[in-house]
């Protein structure tokens, strides 16, 4: 791949690697400190764990430094409580000891896993949201030069429907696009909801880890081809979008990777773990890095798309 014209190269996400974009190594740092649980639970959930922990070992690793004020903490979303935890933990365990399939661990615990992080316990009106999306073909203009179409498992998209104008000038650019759709891929549920973070999911066990990264690589290397033709559209730039990111899972273990665009190649970084569903512990830091990345969706990525893409300006 790494030959092609618009091929895919892959690098080392690390910290010490001086060709990290600032901004990238920025989001990363935020992800380390979640790796090790730092502010990761809301303080309000501190005396039930802790009362937990006189019969459960499983809570004992819970440390002070690993719990934040509510007014932080809550700031990504809503900490879940124990019994939804416990639930998701069981959920893993069981695809765990039976073997379950990729399609098993999506359903049992990755798809409820992410709607607990995005929704919260029920769905509601709001910008950032999330779908599976494994039958999602990307559409032919987009696809890099002879490489096969590639699909991921799920991913967090904005909802322009939430804002009238927005709507109506995705609504607009849809008329011209491949497809009358907003993305690189012509999925019915995704038509009019641009793609910010995408997630590729892989039962746990198995030599699948390249798989999954192949995926990424081919399915990020269309979106980039699709943002590029938006931006040409618009008249707009790439200022302010160094990088997409993107999550690999597999099995229990939730890591994070990104893609970073040079000339017509896309530059693929993998991979630093933050979360697991394994453990209590392992879930609160997955809950927390996704809604960090579902926080990067609307904070950043969002402003990005309407000014660089829609042509909307927030003056």
């Amino acid at each position: 791949m790494e030959l092609h014209s618009d091929g895919i190269e892959t690098r080392v996400l690390s910290l010490t690697n001086p060709t990290l974009p600032l901004a990238l190594s920025d989001l990363l740092v935020e992800l380390e400190r979640c790796s090790n649980g730092v502010g990761v639970v809301s303080s309000d959930l501190q005396a039930e764990i802790k009362e937990n922990a006189e019969q459960n070992p499983s809570f004992r690793v819970f440390s002070d430094f690993m719990f934040a004020f509510p007014a932080d903490r809550d700031q990504l979303g809503l900490t879940p409580s124990l019994d939804d935890v416990d639930y998701l933990v069981e959920e893993a365990a069981e695809c765990q000891a039976t073997m379950q399939s990729e399609s098993g661990w999506n359903m049992m615990v990755h798809h409820p896993l992410l709607h607990m992080a995005v929704y919260g316990r029920r769905r509601r009106n709001q910008l950032v949201g999330f779908a599976p999306c494994t039958t999602a073909k990307i559409i032919r203009e987009y696809l890099p030069t002879n490489l096969q179409a590639k699909m991921v498992d799920f991913c967090i998209y904005i909802m322009p429907e939430t804002d009238d104008i927005t709507f109506n000038a995705t609504k607009r650019l849809r008329g011209v696009l491949p497809c009358n759709v907003i993305n690189h891929t012509d999925f019915p549920p995704l038509r009019s909801r641009p793609i910010a973070v995408s997630i590729e999911t892989k039962r746990r066990g198995g030599a699948q880890l390249a798989t999954a990264e192949l995926q990424l690589g081919i399915w990020h290397a269309a979106q980039w081809k699709l943002l590029e033709d938006l931006v040409a559209r618009s008249g707009g730039s790439f200022d302010g979008l160094p990088f997409l990111p993107a999550i690999v899972v597999q099995g229990h273990d939730w890591s994070f990777a990104a893609t970073t665009r040079e000339e017509r190649n896309t530059v693929l970084w993998l991979e630093r773990g933050f979360g697991s569903t394994s453990s209590h512990l392992g879930v609160y830091k997955t809950i927390w890095g996704l809604q960090r990345l579902a926080q990067w969706a609307s904070n950043v990525y969002w402003p990005w798309f309407k000014k660089n893409a829609l042509d909307i300006s927030d003056g």
